[in-house]
């Protein structure tokens, strides 16, 4: 029965073990069967299947991945070994090597904003492509986010010929892709801006240590009652002089640092880098510092939880 099985890809012919591609492939179990129902076809008959909507390279690439076996599951080949495998088993019902292929491409990308890190994530236009392909939509926020801050969406500006056309087809973007990327970038843009460009607001953000004298209650200890005025309080007056040089510092934090130029188009990377800073070594009160961190993670929320929006992410487009 083995050695019998002729398949044919785009013009390419390949002579496949029968028994082998009928245990593994939905697709090709039942085109085996209607081989021989319709033709009467004895055991050792060769069977000859066309293949539609899967391209040689990624049909041969699946045939390695079948020869490799578990050895993929220790050592994950190339992303575009990965693709490849994914997009052909998922059209010829290779269900196991398709669940492997997905299971790999989740763990190369977050789950949410909390995963996002200063790391750059390669392949994020081939990703946006194989998400839609193969309906995976889990993976289009975290591609688009790594895109927004690349280099010209990283997409490839040398015109020179690359080695695998087939390949480099699939890293360029549509144009509505762009556009969305586009749209995205001025968002981020301005949130960064809104939330780095300087301090934290004192009408927004008010100092929990600035309780007006006559709100604090006349027996308690915190007040002199020799002459109704509060005792001195160390650490509100830290605070209180670090909001006066509030500015001066967050130049020198922000700004000088670097932190604010390169982050314009990562705004979660850089909110969380805001939040990593010391600020209380400069003298601002545990109050303060948490309401600040508290409100630059919900800001990271909101940004994630607006691309959704920005990006059109439901599903009419992750079918489009």
């Amino acid at each position: 029965m083995d050695g019998n099985l002729v398949v044919r890809v785009d013009g390419v012919h390949f002579k496949l073990h029968r028994s082998r591609m009928v245990r593994n492939s939905t697709f090709f179990k039942e085109q085996v069967e209607i081989a021989r129902a319709e033709m009467g076809m004895i055991r050792h008959d060769h069977i000859f299947v066309q293949v539609k909507g899967v391209s040689v390279q990624d049909f041969e690439r699946l045939l390695e991945a079948l020869d490799v076996g578990v050895g993929y599951v220790f050592n994950p080949p190339p992303f575009h070994i990965i693709a490849s495998v994914l997009r052909a088993a998922r059209t010829l019902g290779f269900t196991t090597l398709e669940a492997w292929a997905t299971h790999t491409l989740r763990n190369m990308w977050p789950e949410s904003y909390e995963g996002i890190t200063s790391t750059p994530i390669q392949h994020g236009a081939e990703t946006i492509g194989i998400t839609r392909d193969c309906n995976i939509p889990s993976l289009l926020k975290p591609a688009f986010y790594q895109l927004v801050r690349t280099t010209a969406f990283g997409q490839n500006l040398d015109e020179e010929e690359e080695e695998n056309q087939e390949d480099a087809k699939r890293r360029t973007l549509k144009r509505q892709d762009l556009i969305r990327l586009v749209r995205m970038r001025e968002e981020f843009h301005i949130a960064w801006v809104e939330a780095a460009d300087s301090p934290p607001s004192k009408a927004l953000f008010p100092c929990p240590l600035e309780v007006p004298v006559d709100r604090q209650d006349p027996a308690s200890d915190n007040v002199d009652q020799t002459n109704n005025s509060p005792p001195v309080d160390p650490i509100k007056n830290k605070c209180l002089k670090a909001r006066a040089n509030s500015f001066q510092i967050w130049h020198a934090e922000v700004k000088e640092s670097g932190i604010f130029e390169e982050h314009l188009y990562d705004p979660i990377v850089g909110l969380d880098k805001l939040s990593k800073i010391k600020w209380e070594d400069h003298g601002f009160c545990e109050g303060c510092v948490k309401s600040w961190r508290n409100h630059w993670e919900l800001e990271k929320k909101r940004i994630w939880d607006r691309m959704d929006i920005t990006l059109e992410l439901h599903p009419s487009v992750v079918e489009s």
